[in-house]
């Protein structure tokens, strides 16, 4: 059995053959003085255009051609098609479904996700840097590794996940699970059901023979995939097919790349060549600038969700469990601003590019936001026309008042709000899609404390939390 670690090293040398990509940082050049460096004209006109070829192709490969707002389709893909897979409730599969083995062959409660790494922009052509294929990861924490040598260096390498686990494709099928740790798993029929503890970090492995979760005389069957907690409430779900071993070797492929590489002729366009060194030190300065605005600069960057300036990473406590707190804690009142159950959150909106220098279409910024689903609305006017629009929610809602606090919820569906000590607890149900924006008066907070708010689920499991700083 070969690894991904063996097909990774063997492909990149493949592609060093086709393409070097040479960065700086941004402050190398400057348009008033030009730093002194040791190469001919030449050489330097060569890596420029180089390296010019490649800004241009990330920034028209990153965005939509379409000037549409773009939303996942139920398969989680891009496409209308729909699986015809019936679902049970989940209380009905945990309680009749049969038990399922499954080893975990990758565990690291540490683990922080990438909210960017420089290895997207430089394989651009392999669609790693693409924004609506970004934020739709970015919105899951349950993903299937595909069969081949190829799709799994695409699989890891868009997300960034490269632990170098070693793993086999044909006859188990293998779950990588981010913030959640897997204690059993139950399958009935068709559905799968992963059942744990949410986590605020870490990722996992979880490893299953596929000829047991088929009957007898069964070849291959889809699936969904579902991460429940204990109580039977779904966090997330993926499609996937169950094949019989001894079948799928009947039918095996090679899988072959389907990315065309970049040649050497296309960096050495004739009009660029015709463009004269101060021409392309300009371009190059421009670019820089403008790719900026959507992702960071540099080379061997690893940027993780420890760096989000949203959600809950900094938030510490361990003064009281959730059930504790909620059987202690004091219901407050709370108002409802705006509430849609059928509301998709888009994957892309085409105001993001036309927002870019307001920080609305930069990359890490906004897998951060599509890793979390509770957000602070803030007081100040402009910043809350901000942050909607970055969110590219332009729904009509009732406006806050000076003496409330407003809180904007994904997927999520609020059923009690309890406040106990420093901590604000929404009760509620998660969704696979819906919206909401909820209030709370001001006088049922003190001064001076910086609330956690934290969303929960009825059987009192965390599935998001956000600070407020204290109240003037």
């Amino acid at each position: 059995m070969q690894t991904i670690s063996f097909y990774r090293k063997r492909i990149v040398k493949v592609f060093l053959f086709s393409i070097i990509i040479i960065t700086i940082p941004i402050n190398t050049y400057r348009f008033n003085s030009v730093s002194a460096i040791n190469l001919s004209n030449e050489k330097e006109k060569d890596r420029l255009i180089m390296e010019n070829y490649n800004f241009k192709n990330v920034l028209e490969n990153m965005l939509p051609v379409e000037k549409k707002t773009l939303f996942e389709e139920e398969n989680r893909g891009y496409d209308k098609d729909k699986n015809e897979i019936k679902t049970y409730p989940l209380k009905k599969v945990i309680s009749k479904g049969v038990d399922v083995e499954f080893k975990k062959i990758y565990d690291n409660p540490q683990y922080s996700r990438p909210i960017y790494t420089s290895d997207w922009k430089d394989f651009w052509f392999r669609d790693w840097v693409y924004f609506p294929k970004k934020v739709s990861e970015a919105s899951h924490n349950i993903f299937i590794y595909p069969l081949g040598a190829s799709s799994a260096f695409d699989f890891e390498g868009s997300l960034g996940f490269n632990e170098g686990i070693f793993y086999d494709a044909h006859k188990y099928i293998n779950i990588l699970i981010y913030n959640f740790k897997v204690e059993y798993i139950k399958q009935y029929k068709n559905q799968i059901i992963l059942i744990g503890k949410p986590t605020r970090k870490g990722a996992e492995i979880i490893s299953i023979l596929q000829d047991n979760l088929l009957l007898e005389g069964e070849k291959e069957k889809e699936c969904i995939f579902q991460l429940s907690t204990k109580g039977g409430y779904v966090l997330d779900h993926i499609y996937g097919g169950v094949i019989n071993y001894k079948y799928l070797k009947e039918l095996i492929e090679k899988n072959s790349v389907s990315s065309r590489l970049p040649e050497e002729e296309d960096y050495m366009d004739i009009e660029e060549k015709k463009k004269s060194l101060e021409e392309l030190r300009m371009e190059n300065l421009q670019l820089k600038k403008k790719l900026s605005y959507y992702i960071p600069l540099g080379e061997n960057l690893i940027i993780t969700n420890k760096n989000c300036k949203i959600g809950y990473n900094n938030i510490e406590y361990d003064k009281e469990n959730i059930k504790t707190a909620v059987d202690k804690g004091d219901n407050i009142s709370f108002a409802i601003k705006y509430s849609d159950s059928r509301y998709k959150r888009p994957i892309y909106d085409p105001s993001w590019k036309e927002n870019y220098k307001l920080g609305w279409a930069y990359m890490p910024t906004k897998l951060c936001q599509y890793m979390h689903k509770l957000f602070v609305i803030p007081k100040d006017k402009e910043k809350e026309k901000n942050l909607m629009g970055s969110l590219a929610f332009d729904e009509k809602y009732r406006g806050l008042s000076k003496d409330e606090v407003g809180l904007l919820v994904y997927n999520f569906q609020i059923k009690r709000v309890v406040r106990f000590k420093d901590r604000i607890i929404l009760l509620g149900e998660p969704k696979k899609i819906g919206c909401s924006i909820i209030s709370i008066k001001e006088k049922n907070l003190t001064k001076g404390i910086n609330y956690i708010f934290q969303m929960i689920t009825l059987d009192n499991e965390e599935i998001d939390a956000k600070y407020l700083y204290c109240l003037n």
